[in-house]
């Protein structure tokens, strides 16, 4: 018996040497169990679940409306829509577009509306057509939305009855009709018939039925088949489709469930719903839990928490720039600002420098802050509240996983610097630089709508071994020594600002075609105080012009391009510099941003809104700039 009790004393002591071994060596394990089972269980093995019993999105959806069918769905100024007047409207529009023969299964259909209860119940007629949904930007004129029309290969087009989105399409019927497009309208503009080459979206036909669609029209719709199609402008010239399977709706769409999202819930959403923000991340996480939503028209930093008190939300979304706005907003009423229900605050992009002062000064009491993008194959979920982190990768999701390197790049073309053996350098941790994503089977890269070429371009191979193949974000991200993720800046031809991505090449495209413009260089700077880079061009001018007509150049800029990719700054120059490639040295441009002290002589040009022209830039406006005088 002695000897017993002796061998098991030194089991146990052995035991506890290794228990302090391993807590020395690896302190975090348990943390990070938890964390990796966390997405497991509230998130991946529902949603594989539900997909092996081949039930999607929409299905959710109406099991929610058959099941809690007066249970408030979308709130929408002085509006309440249920889950059952969503399911009815949706029907009616689904019943009308088949009877008509407008739309068939696994047509792509344009939606062109703003941020309405019509929106959500569009989306969800599409879905229950078994079309999938491509979702228009609002602020596209012109060329540029023409653009997003082919790209996206769309035949048809769902438009809002609002006049400024029925005056876009007019401008380009003539090209829409040229290739075949039909444009649909869904309600009558106020005071005005039906535009010519618009066909109605008839509610009140006898076609228009509430009915249910039957399942079978959409049978045969696979997890693998695109849901959505959402326009970015990655890193490379114009917007592309990039595709949004119903796998990828359904993982999305539960990523709240980490939170315990339920149906008591309601979350605002102030976001555009044309955004995968607004639609997965918001509508998605909604329909899943089965609970409530607010949205607006436009997001006003001034009314917000009055509509948060107003509709008791308990949940609000936002993006980095929301944030800011928020808190440059006078302290006026606490009580307004302080006693709500949010309990948290979802979204991404909220600078670590506000991350603090934001959750103090409106007392909330989570930040779930993300990293993902909508052609990406992996992303980020912040759930224990680490201040400016988008999440962890942990020594258990490395070993598990594997899929996530940061490498070292040349920070002005977003491209991997290689070693000797033609493969990527893998950064250590605490270093910023490219955050790639391997593709699998289980991370899939679904591409964009425009083919190989496009999809080749978002691809690293080569990275740890000869023949892999990485996602390249375009992202430059750090993993720090406690194994938390941080993003720190875009890379290559886009710039983010007031939470869109401006390819520069577009914007660049259209300064040179302005009369009397050579050469015209775009990137983003940065202003202290707000978030991403504001739009600032470098420009030289055909020979023999000495100046330009500043009043035209504003007015053609606001003409053919929206709000956030106008350049802000022009900077007039003598010649680009250039690499012995013929490469422009943007690198250069960007330190120098708009300080006239870096510029040289240079001339520098401001965007004046209350003048309606490009003025110029000197010392004093540049400080003022700086000290927040003007408004940017």
């Amino acid at each position: 018996m002695g000897l017993l009790l002796q061998l098991l004393g030194g089991v146990l002591g052995g035991v506890s040497a290794l228990a302090v071994l391993f807590k020395l060596t690896y302190p975090t394990f348990f943390h990070d169990l938890s964390q990796f089972l966390l997405i497991v269980r509230k998130v991946v093995t529902p949603t594989e679940k539900l997909l092996e019993k081949g039930i999607l999105q929409v299905d959710v959806f109406e099991s929610h409306a058959k099941r809690n069918p007066e249970k408030v769905l979308v709130l929408y100024k002085d509006e309440k829509h249920t889950y059952s007047d969503i399911d009815h409207a949706a029907n009616k529009m689904a019943n009308y577009l088949q009877k008509t023969d407008a739309v068939k299964v696994r047509d792509i259909v344009g939606i062109f509306m703003h941020n309405e209860p019509a929106y959500i119940s569009t989306v969800i007629a599409l879905l229950k057509l078994g079309t999938t949904g491509a979702h228009l930007n609002i602020s596209l004129r012109g060329d540029a939305l023409i653009n997003c029309i082919r790209v996206g290969k769309i035949k048809t087009i769902i438009c809002g009855g609002d006049a400024e989105l029925v005056a876009a399409i007019q401008e380009i019927l003539t090209t829409l009709e040229a290739e075949d497009i039909k444009v649909f309208m869904m309600q009558e503009p106020e005071g005005q018939t039906l535009p010519n080459g618009f066909l109605p979206v008839d509610l009140a036909s006898p076609l228009a039925s509430t009915e249910a669609i039957p399942r079978d029209v959409r049978k045969g719709i696979l997890p693998s088949e695109s849901a959505f199609y959402f326009y970015t402008s990655g890193t490379t010239g114009m917007p592309k489709a990039a595709r949004m399977t119903q796998k990828r709706v359904m993982v999305g769409g539960s990523l709240l469930q980490m939170f315990n999202l339920s149906s008591s819930d309601v979350m605002y959403i102030p976001l555009p719903l044309f955004h995968s923000a607004g639609m997965v991340i918001g509508v998605g996480n909604v329909i899943t839990a089965g609970c409530t939503m607010v949205i607006r028209n436009k997001f006003s930093a001034s009314h917000f928490w009055e509509d948060v008190r107003r509709y008791n939300v308990t949940v609000i979304q936002y993006i980095g720039e929301i944030c800011r706005y928020l808190l440059a907003q006078p302290k006026g009423d606490s009580d307004m600002e302080r006693n709500h229900s949010v309990w948290l605050a979802i979204g991404n992009g909220l600078s670590t420098d506000i991350w603090t002062d934001f959750q103090d000064r409106f007392c909330i009491a989570q930040i779930g802050e993300f990293f993902a993008s909508s052609e990406g194959n992996r992303g980020f979920m912040n759930t224990d509240g680490t201040v400016g982190a988008v999440g962890a990768y942990s020594p258990l999701t490395k070993l598990l996983l594997n899929d996530v390197e940061i490498i070292e790049c040349d920070w002005e073309t977003a491209q991997p610097i290689r070693g000797p053996d033609g493969k990527c350098i893998i950064l250590p941790k605490g270093k910023t630089g490219l955050m790639v994503s391997k593709i699998s089977k289980a991370a899939e890269f679904e591409g964009y709508v425009a083919g190989k070429e496009a999809d080749e371009k978002k691809i690293i191979r080569n990275v740890r071994v000869m023949g892999d193949a990485y996602f390249n974000s375009g992202d430059l991200m750090m993993i720090d020594s406690k194994n938390y993720v941080f993003f720190k800046d875009r890379l290559g031809d886009t710039f983010r600002w007031k939470g869109e991505n401006v390819a520069s090449s577009e914007v660049a495209a259209i300064l040179t075609d302005l009369p009397n413009i050579k050469e015209a260089i775009v990137y983003g700077v940065r202003i202290p105080g707000y978030d991403g880079r504001a739009g600032m061009a470098a420009i030289v001018l055909q020979d023999g012009t000495e100046t330009l007509e500043w009043k035209e150049v504003y007015a053609e800029v606001a003409n053919r391009l929206p709000t956030y990719a106008r350049p802000k700054f022009i900077r007039v120059k003598d010649q680009m510099e250039t690499t012995q490639t013929h490469k422009y040295r943007k690198l250069d441009l960007v330190k120098e941003a708009f300080d006239p002290e870096s510029c040289g002589t240079d001339k520098l040009f401001f965007m004046d809104e209350s003048q309606k022209s490009y003025v110029p830039l000197g010392k004093d406006l540049h400080c003022q700039i700086l000290n927040k005088d003007v408004r940017i």
